[in-house]
């Protein structure tokens, strides 16, 4: 018989069985977000709820920003279009566009650190420690501007990032229209939650490469704890997030599931450079976002 060979039975058993684990592990995350929004705006509900309601709303909002990011290394779930479908959704939900920043993410993984990183665009103009916790929404709708910009784009899938941008506008326009028809439920769920998105989503972006200097090569491997931070956490906060605060470890093996990440952590625990979220956000606080730094190496080889 002609054609492709049949893929063995054992190999489409593990298969199965890494897309249920992955469905598991999501439906957990996606049945807290339920559950929660439940009972942030149910009559029954105590009315102190929503201040305790609200935080955990926004570390979801931050869990979703990470699911996009997993969903871009097609590495979400284990099957494919299952990534292209939740990764559209929150790029929607976060006004980034998938096929743009797959194409800048995969980029940034490839150049890390160096003269060519599209992640330096981020930093070279540092805001300052007042704006972070003011403001910190300036900083991420910047980010996001540069990577919709799609200059990773190829030409072959510019029809897809179009479309992907229209995508953004009417998820926007969704939730102006719900918050006119149900101003206090939005707001409650939506609109102050997405404060406490924008102020730890800052502050783990900030973190990932805030002590590392432009370098010559980009790291490979372990040496990418030389060059980023983990952020120390409780681990029931870290489920909520999707342990996007362990990213110096997701640069070091980005095909691990995000729920593997905290095992990796520890097996490589000799290696890893951690710091605390308090301790983090009082430095920028101090010292200001990160500014993009050439290292005297890379200065002599240019």
């Amino acid at each position: 018989m002609h054609g492709s060979r049949p893929e063995p039975i054992h190999l489409k058993t593990i298969n199965m069985r890494i897309a249920l684990r992955d469905s598991l592990w999501l439906g957990a995350v996606g049945a807290v977000l339920v559950t929660n929004s439940l009972l942030m705006v149910h009559p029954a509900s105590p009315g102190w709820y929503a201040w305790l309601g609200v935080p955990i709303q926004g570390l979801l909002f931050v869990g979703m920003m990470e699911g996009f990011h997993q969903a871009v290394h097609f590495n979400l779930h284990d099957w494919r279009p299952a990534n292209m479908l939740l990764g559209r959704l929150f790029g929607a939900f976060h006004g980034l566009g998938f096929t743009a920043y797959r194409r800048f993410h995969l980029e940034h993984h490839a150049l890390t650190n160096t003269p060519s990183d599209p992640e330096r665009f981020f930093y070279e103009k540092a805001i300052s420690g007042w704006m972070m916790f003011l403001v910190p929404f300036v900083a991420l709708v910047r980010n996001a501007n540069v990577i919709n910009r799609g200059a990773y784009v190829p030409e072959g899938e510019y029809r897809s990032h179009r479309r992907e941008l229209l995508s953004l506008v009417a998820a926007r326009s969704l939730m102006v229209a719900l918050t006119i028809f149900y101003p206090l439920s939005m707001l409650w769920l939506y609109w102050v939650p997405y404060l406490v998105f924008f102020l730890v989503e800052l502050m783990i972006a900030q973190s990932q490469h805030y002590f590392s200097a432009e370098r010559p090569v980009a790291p490979k491997g372990v040496e990418h704890y030389a060059e980023g931070v983990n952020i120390r956490l409780p681990a029931a906060l870290g489920f909520l997030i999707l342990y996007t605060n362990h990213h110096a470890t997701h640069h070091v093996k980005a095909s691990l599931k995000w729920y593997e990440v905290p095992a990796q952590r520890r097996r490589d625990a000799a290696l890893v450079r951690e710091v605390g979220l308090l301790q983090f956000a009082y430095r920028c606080l101090r010292e200001g976002g990160k500014k993009w730094s050439v290292s005297s190496t890379t200065k002599e080889i240019s």
